[in-house]
């Protein structure tokens, strides 16, 4: 058939052709465009007169024609319908993506094409999948571990933080052993509560221990929550797991150390207090409560340096304001007076206090009594 024959079509058939917002098309054996229908120009920006006649694969992508001319070839055998993808060159040069569907008339050797612009869906479905490789890197790559569990604590994903966090050389070796939440956990009533709290209020953040591979126990603060579809059904549990295990056992050596200064501050025979700027007494071992004759330390901590135990008023801002330059003070002299009234004499060491800026907050100091030594040196000879 030439491309100037009159094709022999009943009117309501020629209709649907010329108004369908399909791309159609009829294609020879020869591989030849026999007619096309107007939604080519709108598409492709090709007049109906303009492509008639032309070679079909002429229009295709370079590296869609081979798969395209298989399909074909499928057709003019005796298939009885194909349905294939291509890129098909645009007037301007630019391709668009097509899906036909395909059928071929032997009798007339004719293949009658039908074909639905795809483009906006491929590049979505291109975009979505550069989106989760990042998402998926990024997962991967995270030095926080990151899990995903079924309701009932099965793992679905495990990141490679996560794995090696447990001791696993991959997310495929902790699959491979079969590990859930209830072998993760070291404390059995830690992953009963989680997975209930998650239940009643759908999020949690958790500080508990997790148990490796070699079966040793690691800190961890885990964050959890319920992840749900759009019609509110639970999918799956997310958790963000981290390391906490260098830090705990430093705040166990902190906790131990404080533990010990206070054993000794409360020990020491020389009396041991910090007071605030104001004069405030904000500490006070045992030695300095005895040596001002109260009977316990809460009586101490309601004085105030300047008013209640300095015993000559204003003494105590003179000194500060003396040694306003000097970041601590040895062997400093001064008269203190006792809950019944009575002076003692005292030997002040010490330092200031300033916090995280450098404003100064206060003092810390050592008070020695040296009462009965003053005595002695105001004693006359003879």
């Amino acid at each position: 058939m030439s491309p100037t024959e009159k094709l022999d079509w009943d009117r309501e058939s020629e209709l649907f052709f010329k108004q369908s917002p399909d791309v159609l098309c009829l294609l020879g054996f020869d591989g030849r465009l026999k007619a096309v229908n107007s939604e080519w120009e709108a598409t492709f920006g090709f007049a109906a007169q303009g492509v008639s006649g032309k070679p079909f694969l002429d229009l295709i992508h370079a590296d869609d024609r081979k798969q395209t001319i298989f399909e074909l070839n499928r057709l003019m055998g005796g298939a009885r319908s194909v349905l294939f993808e291509n890129r098909f060159r645009c007037r301007n040069g630019s391709f668009r993506s097509l899906q036909w569907k395909a059928t071929a008339n032997s009798g007339k050797d004719l293949i009658y094409c039908a074909a639905r612009d795809i483009t906006d869906l491929r590049q979505s479905e291109s975009a979505l999948r550069e989106s989760e490789e990042k998402l998926r890197n990024l997962i991967e790559n995270t030095v926080e571990g990151i899990l995903q569990t079924t309701p009932g604590g099965q793992i679905i994903m495990a990141n490679a933080a996560l794995s090696q966090m447990l001791g696993y050389a991959s997310s495929l070796e902790l699959a491979a052993n079969e590990v859930g939440l209830e072998q993760i956990y070291a404390d059995p009533e830690d992953c009963e509560f989680s997975r209930a709290e998650l239940t009643r209020q759908g999020a949690l953040t958790l500080e508990s221990q997790f148990r490796r591979k070699d079966r040793e126990t690691i800190w961890v603060t885990i964050k959890s929550r319920v992840v749900r579809s759009l019609d509110g059904l639970v999918q799956y549990h997310e958790h963000f797991v981290e390391d906490i295990t260098e830090r705990k056992l430093l705040e166990a050596a902190i906790h131990t150390s404080e533990e010990k200064y206070r054993a000794l501050v409360e020990n020491a025979v020389y009396g041991i207090y910090r007071s605030s700027l104001d004069g405030r007494v904000l500490e006070a071992n045992h030695a300095f409560v005895a040596m001002l004759g109260y009977q316990s330390r809460e009586e101490v901590l309601s004085l105030n340096m300047e008013t209640d135990i300095y015993l000559r008023p204003g003494e105590r801002a003179q000194m500060i304001s003396q040694y306003r330059n000097v970041e601590r003070v040895h062997g400093l002299v001064v008269d203190w007076k006792r809950k019944n009234g009575t002076s003692v004499t005292v030997r002040l060491s010490g330092r200031k206090v300033r916090n995280s800026v450098g404003v100064l907050e206060g003092f810390e100091f050592i008070a020695e009594e040296v009462s009965l030594e003053s005595k002695i040196q105001a004693t006359p000879a003879g």
